[in-house]
């Protein structure tokens, strides 16, 4: 059978493989997936089927021949690593999310997991400390996050970075609160910035810093920057220019 990209071997308790050649390797067992009983790992979207070898095939939920697979020599490797809510996946198959999941969760406190990818790609400074250097920001951003000869891979750090430096001066120089959702990409986790506020007069909302800012800049109209707050915080452009915080 042949492989579509070679994937690396982990450890010697699990191997990385293709679905398509798990899936070769249950059937070589005599397991029947439309009739075997598989274990559920924490993302919901893959499952372990336990051989008589003692060994752990885990295939996701969707049978897709090119994404990734384990094979696990032990029972105790794979609960192993459902215990730890991780998952060997190659670095190819690694969204930056999920990359950097445990310093998005302290980003307010934690900068350079934003800093870093904005200096590296733009040069731009963060945190900002203006709602002036925000905006200068998202200007240099904006035509990054939209060049489409420049692979997603590359810019989506950049778009991410931006959301969580974005959400960190509408915290500190607005008193917005931020909370940080637990998500799934195939296998492993990830989190995701939400913002709160609740519009004068109206009910709470939560807005979803990622999705906000990779919407507003793949927008087919001509996004601004007043728009991208007024998604982000209620805050409508009126209000922004006249009764908002700018910084120092």
């Amino acid at each position: 059978m042949s492989a579509v990209r070679k994937l690396p071997a982990t450890s010697e308790d699990c191997r990385v493989v293709l679905t398509e050649e798990a899936l070769a390797y249950l059937k070589q067992q005599g397991v029947r997936l439309e009739e075997a009983e598989g274990v559920t790992i924490p993302s919901k979207y893959a499952q372990g089927f336990a051989l008589a070898t003692g060994e752990v095939v885990v295939v996701e939920n969707g049978w897709r021949a090119d994404a990734p697979a384990f094979i696990f020599a032990t029972e105790a490797g794979f609960a192993a690593c459902c215990r730890a809510d991780h998952f060997p996946v190659p670095p190819a198959d690694v969204t930056w999310p999920e990359a950097h999941a445990r310093n998005v969760r302290r980003f307010l406190t934690h900068p350079a997991v934003y800093a870093d990818p904005l200096r590296t790609a733009l040069g731009v400074a963060a945190p900002f400390r203006t709602l002036a250097a925000c905006e200068t920001a998202f200007a240099q951003v904006l035509p990054y996050i939209r060049r489409t000869s420049v692979p997603w891979k590359t810019r989506e750090p950049v778009a991410y970075a931006f959301g969580l430096a974005a959400a960190q001066f509408c915290v500190a120089h607005w008193g917005l609160s931020c909370t940080v959702r637990k998500w799934y990409d195939l296998y492993n986790p990830y989190y995701r910035p939400h913002l709160k506020f609740a519009p004068a007069g109206g009910h709470a909302h939560v807005t979803d810093v990622f999705n906000t800012v990779i919407a507003i800049c793949r927008s087919t109209s001509k996004p601004n920057f007043p728009t991208l707050m007024w998604w982000l915080t209620g805050v409508s452009p009126v209000k922004q220019a006249t009764g908002m915080p700018t910084g120092e």
